[in-house]
């Protein structure tokens, strides 16, 4: 058989049997990402929208913005607080996620850029 039609088959085949090689993420330890790097559109934002509850690796990007990042969990207590050269910001560096065990409720983010401008971000954390 041809390699081409050898590949054709391989393929279809596993098309056929359902083999997914997509990289799932279970909601309920799905890392979150908190991007705080545009000050003149005074952005903060999510990786993501809603995830479950259950303990998550959370990590700030600001990519040289100098903007301070604090995350609050539903009874408005600071679950994260980032913006003084943190590791998660040193440029080069790997980043290192806080491991935050989260509660069903709305997470909010406030991003504050060095100019005094500021944006916010939440975050829908369910059962």
């Amino acid at each position: 058989m041809p390699a081409r039609s050898a590949a054709a088959s391989l393929v279809l085949g596993l098309a056929v049997s359902g083999c997914d090689f997509s990289d799932e993420v279970e909601p309920s330890d799905a890392g979150i990402e908190i991007i705080a790097n545009d000050a003149a559109s005074t952005a903060c934002s999510m990786s993501w929208d809603e995830v479950a509850a259950g303990t998550h690796d959370v990590v700030v990007i600001t990519e040289g913005s100098g903007a301070r990042v604090v995350l609050r969990d539903p009874d408005g207590d600071v679950v994260v607080r980032q913006g003084d050269g943190s590791s998660s910001e040193k440029a080069g560096k790997a980043l290192v996620p806080d491991e935050v065990a989260m509660v069903e409720g709305t997470y909010v983010a406030t991003c504050r850029y060095p100019d005094g401008s500021s944006g916010e971000a939440r975050l829908m954390v369910t059962r």
